[in-house]
Order: C-alpha cells, then sequence, then structure tokens
C-alpha cells in the first residue's frame, strides 16, 4: 500500500503553493481546511482497512506512518470544527446559535441513526448475534454494531456544551469558551474511567479550536513576523518530540501532544497553503465518509478476495455510498426542518 501512501503525496501536492516570505491569508479558509480534512480522512480509511485485511511488507512505509500518527489523524476534524462553529457564532450571532440544536446536534445524530441502522441491516443479512440492549446502545453511539461510534459521540456531546455555554455566557465569548474548557475538561475526566483512551485523547482539540477563533487576530499579528513564526514553529516541534517520547507516561501527556500536533499543522498551513480538489472533496464530505467507510468493509470481509482488490472495492463502494447519502439525507433534512 505505499502506493496509496505516493497517491496522497501527489493529490497533497497538486494546486500546492508556499509562502516563503508572505503569510497564507487562506490558511483557515473553508478550501484549505476541507483539503486538509480530506488528507487525514484518507489515512484514516487506510487506518480502518488495516483493522480488516493485512497488507504484505511492500506496505511497510504506510504502515509505519499510519502508526506513527495514531489518534492525531483525528486531530484536525475536532480543530476545525471547534474553529468553525466559533466563526459561525461570531458571524451570524444568536440566529445561528438559536438554531445550533437543530443544525449542529440534531442533524448529526440523525446521519448517525441512519447509519447504525445500516448496520443493524447489514449485522442481521449477516446472521450476526445481537443482543436488544447492545442495539440500543449503539443507537445512543455507547456501543457499536461494527460502525465508528466513539467520534459521533463526543462531537454531539462537544456541540452540546458548547451550545450550553454560549447561551449562559451570551455577551461574553471568553467565558463562554472558558465555560467549553471546563465542560470538555470534566466530560474527559468522567468519561476516561468508561471507555478506551481513543475515545478522549484528542478530545481537547476541539475547544482548541474555539480558542483559536477566539485570539485569532493576536495569534496572526504576532505570527507574521517571520522570526517569531520559525521560533514557535522550532518550539512546538521539539514539544511535540517531548511528549511524543513520553506519550502514555506522564499524565495527559498524549492529550498535550495532540494539542501540539494541532498547533504544528496550523502553523505550517501558514506557509503552505493545501488546494486539492481531490482532497476537498473528502474533506467536504468527512463526516459521512468517516461514518460509512465500515460498511463494505464488514460486507466484503466475508468474501476471499486479494487485500488490495479488497482495498480498491471497498474505497470505490464507499465513495458511491457517500454520493447516494449525501442526497437522500439532504431531501430527508431539508422536509425534516420545515416540520420543526
Amino acid at each position: 500500500m505505499n502506493l496509496y501512501l505516493l497517491f496522497l503525496i501527489v493529490i497533497s501536492l497538486l494546486g500546492i503553493q508556499i509562502f516563503l516570505k508572505g503569510f497564507n491569508s487562506n490558511y483557515l479558509s473553508k478550501e484549505t481546511t476541507s483539503s486538509i480534512k480530506g488528507l487525514f480522512v484518507l489515512i484514516v480509511f487506510y487506518s480502518h482497512i488495516s483493522g480488516y485485511v493485512t497488507f504484505s511488507q511492500n506496505s511497510f512505509l504506510m504502515n509505519k506512518f499510519s502508526l506513527f500518527l495514531g489518534q492525531l489523524m483525528v486531530t484536525m476534524f475536532l480543530f476545525y470544527s471547534g474553529y468553525g462553529v466559533f466563526i459561525s457564532l461570531k458571524n451570524k450571532g444568536k440566529e445561528y446559535l438559536n438554531d445550533f440544536p437543530k443544525n449542529r446536534i440534531l442533524k448529526t445524530y440523525l446521519q448517525f441513526f441512519i447509519v447504525v441502522g445500516l448496520f443493524l441491516i447489514v449485522n442481521l443479512f449477516l446472521n450476526k448475534k445481537l443482543e436488544l440492549f447492545n442495539i440500543f446502545l449503539s443507537f445512543l453511539g455507547w456501543e457499536s454494531l461494527g460502525n465508528s461510534n466513539w467520534y459521533i459521540f463526543i462531537i454531539i456531546f462537544l456541540y452540546l456544551f458548547t451550545y450550553l455555554s454560549f447561551k449562559i455566557f451570551s455577551n461574553s465569548y471568553e467565558k463562554s469558551v472558558v465555560s467549553v474548557w471546563l465542560f470538555t475538561l470534566l466530560f474527559l475526566i468522567i468519561i476516561k474511567n468508561f471507555r478506551p483512551t481513543y475515545w478522549y485523547d484528542t478530545i481537547l482539540c476541539y475547544p482548541l479550536g474555539l480558542s483559536f477563533g477566539y485570539y485569532q487576530k493576536r495569534i496572526e499579528i504576532f505570527l507574521k513576523n517571520n522570526c517569531r513564526y520559525l521560533i514557535s514553529l522550532l518550539i512546538l516541534a521539539i514539544l511535540f518530540c517531548i511528549f511524543r517520547i513520553g506519550a502514555h507516561q506522564i499524565l495527559f501527556c498524549y492529550e498535550i501532544m495532540a494539542l501540539i500536533f494541532t498547533l504544528l499543522i496550523v502553523l505550517i498551513t501558514m506557509k503552505v497553503n493545501v488546494r486539492s480538489k481531490v482532497l476537498k472533496w473528502f474533506g467536504d464530505r468527512l463526516f459521512t465518509f468517516y461514518i460509512l467507510q465500515r460498511l463494505p468493509m464488514i460486507i466484503l470481509k466475508s468474501y476471499s478476495l486479494s487485500p488490495y482488490l479488497y482495498f480498491i472495492l471497498c474505497f470505490g463502494i464507499t465513495i458511491v455510498l457517500v454520493i447516494i447519502f449525501d442526497y437522500l439525507f439532504k431531501r430527508i433534512f431539508a422536509s425534516k426542518k420545515k416540520c420543526l
């Protein structure tokens, strides 16, 4: 699968623009963030499919790259989500906040609910034994029917924390952002007693995105000086290496490393503008590509396919599923909104 890594490198370089002296003012534009999200969700696809099939040793580089990133591959999803929510709240105000439960929380859960239903149908078709209570918990996101669930579970709570915080402190962005941090930290402390580490070790990247949105102008003024930018980049890189070595050995070490990694990517995009139409397509469909990709992986696993044919078929079928799902969901959600 080193060819897949080469594919990721090539599509990332298409349309790339490097700012040696200047500053990429579009580093947090939708085009750029969608491209970055697209890159990471394609890496997530490889990570997930590796749990269903074993590739040859010729995939050494892609395997190493995927293992090196680990949970870090989802950090930008959370950061950009937090940043995007803050900018929308800042620009659209109370109208956006009032519609937040419907347009963010309900929409996200409704998508998840439908997908879990699809996984239930597949499990029944494959004659898998299912417990009724486990099915119920799967629709809540606490358990799984083979679908990805932890990310959806936490993002819904993060949206809820955001809504409550900005409602309670409607006259202060600063207090609202601090409130989301406190809610998230409390959530992390509680859930770490019940769920594996990957459920919570990147969760702080969401409030980091909110904070970045709040302090964005001050951060940009500071980093537009090339000397300060390079020193900041170097410090973050050194800190990342230190925390990488000590991962899981120090309290909250991985969580801090995730925050540092996120900031490193943000700083890199200040100088390197990624504008890939291919990556943007996947980034714009991040949520559905993420939650649907395990469906063909589960279905095709029962067939005797070569690892590479299995990969190609899963990839292609997932794209088709995403296109169909997005088209139908837009029509369903549009009709639901009229009823609310």
